[in-house]
């Protein structure tokens, strides 16, 4: 839940960013989506890294350490803009 958040965080921080760069600002989102993470490459390297452990054939994890897993999470936010009309 923790980097969903910050994943949140940082899409309103690029949002915004970009925004500005238009002129404009950021009003509410309309439209939020949490991209599922690819998780066969992961899967696949840790059962491989479990097998080198026992030094035998790959095999199923069994468990995780603290601090040895990275969790990511990637989400996609659309914000409304609010622009200025301008004048020519």
């Amino acid at each position: 839940n923790d980097a969903r958040l910050k994943a949140l965080a940082d899409a309103e921080k690029k949002a915004k960013s970009m925004a500005g760069a238009l002129g404009c600002s950021i009003g509410i989102p309309f439209e939020i989506e949490e991209i599922p993470a690819d998780q066969g490459l992961y899967r696949a390297q840790m059962v491989m890294a479990e097998g080198a452990r026992a030094g035998g054939a790959p095999g199923p994890v069994k468990s995780y350490s603290p601090g040895k897993i990275k969790i990511e999470s990637r989400v996609g936010v659309s914000f409304l803009l609010k622009c200025m009309a301008q004048t020519p």
